[in-house]
């Protein structure tokens, strides 16, 4: 079973084309370009709408801190505890 396995692995199905580098930058350029700096073209609502994006991912990151931190404090009770 793991010969067939490592058959598969060692076969050229995970090269990619020969102009695929040159495809990929071709087609870079038609997507627009969005940076989150402030321009004057900037509006309220998508400054607001950025503002409230980026709070909440460091709330979510502040939640996730509290959940490992707690984590970690269980684990070292526990093993005070033995």
């Amino acid at each position: 079973m793991n010969d067939d396995l490592d058959a598969l692995l060692s076969g050229n199905l995970l090269q990619p084309p020969a102009d695929f580098a040159q495809r990929v930058m071709q087609n870079i350029q038609r997507f627009p370009h969005r940076t989150f700096l402030l321009t004057p073209q900037t509006n309220l609502s998508s400054l607001l709408r950025q503002l409230a994006a980026a709070a909440a991912l460091a709330g979510a990151g502040m939640l996730g801190l509290s959940q490992l931190a707690s984590f970690m404090f269980g684990l070292w009770l526990a093993g005070a505890a033995l």
